[in-house]
């Protein structure tokens, strides 16, 4: 018995549709899988109160495989204020923010870890040899970290122009992003001076101008940012640490603002526990808390109603699988259409139901 042509026609649709139905699925997936990168997410002085996270979100940002590249201002952030002891992300109350923090993470070490694991990157006053020494870090451990993170120190302006650190930070962590997929990179601001720095510096006016066009691009990418300029430049009251020569600086107590600075732009404690506190912030929302969602239910003991079944219409297949349709057709018992004949046709519709 030969098969008419009009059932390899059938197949092929019926191949085509199964194809479809893949692409769609995996598209899902990807989706899924990479919901919180394919976001834009800011953290700012408005993302300070780390105390309103629920536990079961830093339970879930603990989860993470975590690189930071830095220089000096990174070491306070994650270690605390010059003295070492106090505001940063080891010294928060335990055990509601214990996390594992390694210097100088390996490969081995995520593999048997979460956890935030900070590297200090290239030189200061040389911020081509910081995004190449990031670059050269996630050649190394690319594939296995979740988020990676990197940072210009507020010396990095002294020498060198704002639009050019712009332009190689852009370029670096779009390559970036491009090349390891899978990894969640946060963008960063660069951290300010204390208002009219000694010398050797830079200045704020040049981290201001390039901070607003990492803002922006940022804001325009759909990128995660952690504004860290914006965090250090307001105080306890929310006021704006601001002049018009400067625009905006570290809060150094001057002018009645809060003083959040030790030295020329290394944080004091207080400054390193606002700023520890963010990432927490930064961390958790990652992770796929959302602040502005309703607030978590408490269970209650009652019972939960019993459900009952509810009869639908979908039709069941005559034939109830592939083997038994073409047995069928074989065996040509299978007019479906009632037009006297036993073909493709017959087996159309009930083949894309499968």
């Amino acid at each position: 018995m030969l098969i008419p042509a009009e059932f390899f026609t059938m197949i092929i649709m019926i191949k085509t549709k199964l194809i479809l139905i893949l692409v769609i699925w995996l598209s899902l997936l990807f989706l899924t899988t990479s919901r919180v990168a394919a976001q834009s997410v800011l953290v700012n002085h408005e993302n300070v109160n780390a105390d309103i996270i629920p536990e079961s979100w830093l339970d879930e940002a603990r989860k993470f495989d975590i690189f930071f590249g830095h220089q000096s201002v990174g070491q306070v952030i994650t270690y605390g204020d010059d003295t070492g002891s106090a505001g940063g992300l080891e010294d928060l109350p335990r055990p509601r923010y214990e996390i594992s923090i390694v210097n100088n993470p390996t490969l081995a070490w995520y593999s048997n870890n979460n956890g935030w694991g900070e590297s200090l990157i290239g030189a200061n006053f040389d911020p081509q040899s910081k995004v190449n020494a990031f670059s050269a870090q996630m050649q190394v451990l690319g594939s296995q970290v979740d988020i990676a993170i990197m940072k210009f120190c507020y010396v990095d302006f002294a020498n060198v122009a704002f639009n050019d650190i712009y332009n190689m930070y852009v370029n670096t962590m779009e390559s970036l992003e491009n090349n390891y997929p899978g990894v969640i990179f946060v963008w960063w601001t660069a951290p300010l001076t204390r208002s009219n720095p000694s010398s050797g510096y830079g200045n704020n006016a040049d981290r201001y101008s390039y901070n607003q066009m990492i803002r922006s691009y940022a804001a325009s990418h759909n990128k995660i940012l952690f504004d860290v300029a914006d965090i250090e430049s307001h105080d306890l009251s929310g006021d704006y640490c601001y002049n018009t020569v400067e625009r905006e600086f570290f809060c150094d107590g001057s002018s009645g603002y809060d003083n959040f600075v030790g030295g020329t732009g290394h944080p004091n404690a207080l400054g390193a526990e606002r700023l520890s506190r963010s990432i927490w912030w930064l961390l958790a929302r990652l992770a796929g808390w959302n602040p502005d969602g309703p607030p978590p239910v408490t269970p209650t003991s009652t019972p939960a109603p019993t459900l009952t079944s509810t009869p639908t219409n979908t039709p069941t297949p005559v034939y109830p699988n592939f083997r038994q349709l073409l047995a069928s057709w074989l065996t040509s018992n299978y007019d479906q259409n009632a037009d006297a004949k036993v073909n493709s046709f017959d087996f159309a519709s009930p083949l894309l139901a499968y």
